[in-house]
């Protein structure tokens, strides 16, 4: 899909705002939500089960795990999203041919595309026509030699299609940190969430305890993510471009090596937004406040968003409080990298976003060579940094800043691969 189609298709999506719209009488045969009375692919769809099945086929996706092990998990609005595997096997179930994606994109059939664009404003979230264009995008970045150095192109405004991705990049890392919360809450326990908001609370970090939350189980958490059920991470993670091809091995491997990172980034975040009065305000300005965090939280303070202050969790009485690590430059190295990529994203969620993604599709040098040479994964961190630096240059208006910003992200993100082993392996026993 070129620029041309996408304007055009947001230009009818502008003009259909002030028509009156036609309910959605039908019923989509794989998820049961509403849908028009157009035929995708050979069968009655709504657009969001229409873009994955066209997503899936165009990236010859395999995909070899059901998340809840049933391999009939779907039915519904709730989990249509959460497993791919049985999502694609009932869109082939339900008549949707995979033939007939490139026949209807050579017809050009634009009453489709009105339909389409109208269902829109009648409840479907715009994420889905972002899966359209991203994926026509993502086909054609894909073909190119991304690698460095980074395009200093005249062009500075984000195209319609990049702006998709990023909105895309960005409801996938919620769903993604949202499943992480939820992997700690099932090892450490709602008590223990609740015993750490109460200790912020009463000031027990200034009587020399420690945080009496979640860091205290990282480790199991890592040890044990092959092993834990019920949280679907793994079908989380293949949402992101360049995982879903990954045989279920290495996808966690990449999980294991990544989400010590991902915490990390996350501590970072939230310590350079502790100038924000209140913990909830502080995590949504580091773009980390997921529905179950909030919903967690309401449970411990109904309707009071202002019970709890904000915290840094790089400061005293943390985890890394000094002495940590077996050597001391290697504790200040630690605090000086996640200050400074802190620095960097602030409260910026759309470029938190690309970095966070970009560190959780990058292997480090210990894996195996598979992943590290996954095709999938280079294309995907290549498109990320094109994407990151293309952000950035918006942002910024000028060319050189945003490259330079953009390196010394990339670097910033080696480091973080140290910082991992440090807080994993060289800590004070």
């Amino acid at each position: 899909m070129d620029d041309s189609v996408c304007k055009g298709n947001m230009k009818q999506v502008m003009e259909s705002k002030g028509k009156e719209k036609q309910p959605l009488l039908n019923i989509c045969g794989v998820c049961d939500y509403p849908a028009s009375d157009v035929f995708h692919y050979g069968a009655i769809v709504c657009f969001s089960c229409r873009a994955f099945f066209r997503r899936s086929i165009k990236g010859q996706a395999h995909y070899r795990l059901c998340i809840f092990k049933t391999n009939n998990c779907i039915g519904t609005k709730k989990n249509k999203r959460k497993c791919k595997k049985c999502r694609l096997e009932k869109c082939l179930e339900v008549g949707m041919k995979p033939e007939k994606i490139d026949r209807v994109k050579n017809k050009k059939n634009n009453s489709e595309v009105k339909v389409v664009m109208d269902s829109i404003f009648q409840g479907i979230d715009i994420s889905d026509l972002a899966e359209e264009c991203i994926f026509e995008e993502s086909n054609k970045l894909d073909e190119k030699n991304l690698s460095t150095p980074l395009p200093t192109s005249p062009g500075v405004k984000l195209t319609l299609e990049e702006e998709f991705k990023i909105h895309e990049l960005m409801v996938r890392k919620e769903n993604l940190d949202d499943d992480i919360f939820q992997l700690y809450m099932k090892v450490a326990s709602f008590q223990s969430f609740k015993n750490y908001l109460m200790s912020i609370c009463h000031g027990q970090f200034e009587q020399g305890g420690r945080w009496n939350c979640f860091e205290n189980y990282e480790q199991d958490v890592l040890y044990n993510v092959r092993n834990l059920e019920g949280i679907p991470i793994l079908s989380s993670t293949s949402m992101f471009d360049g995982f879903a091809n990954l045989s279920e091995n290495m996808m966690f491997e990449m999980l294991e090596f990544t989400l010590p990172l991902r915490t990390m980034v996350i501590r970072a975040q939230i310590s350079e937004n502790q100038e924000k009065k209140f913990f909830l305000d502080q995590h949504a300005a580091a773009g980390i406040l997921t529905k179950s965090l909030d919903a967690a939280y309401n449970k411990v303070f109904p309707n009071n968003r202002f019970a709890v202050i904000s915290t840094d969790p790089l400061g005293a009485f943390s985890k890394f409080t000094s002495p940590w690590a077996t050597r001391q430059n290697e504790e200040k190295f630690f605090i000086d990298t996640l200050k400074a990529i802190g620095g960097t994203l602030k409260d910026d969620i759309k470029l938190g976003t690309l970095y966070s993604v970009l560190v959780c599709s990058t292997p480090g040098p210990n894996l195996s060579e598979q992943t590290k040479n996954s095709p999938e994964l280079i294309s995907a961190q290549s498109t990320l940094t094109l994407l990151l630096f293309r952000y950035l240059k918006e942002k910024l208006q000028d060319s050189k800043l945003a490259n330079d910003t953009t390196n010394q992200l990339l670097k910033l993100m080696g480091d973080l691969h140290i910082c991992r082993d440090i807080h994993l392996l060289r800590r004070i026993q």
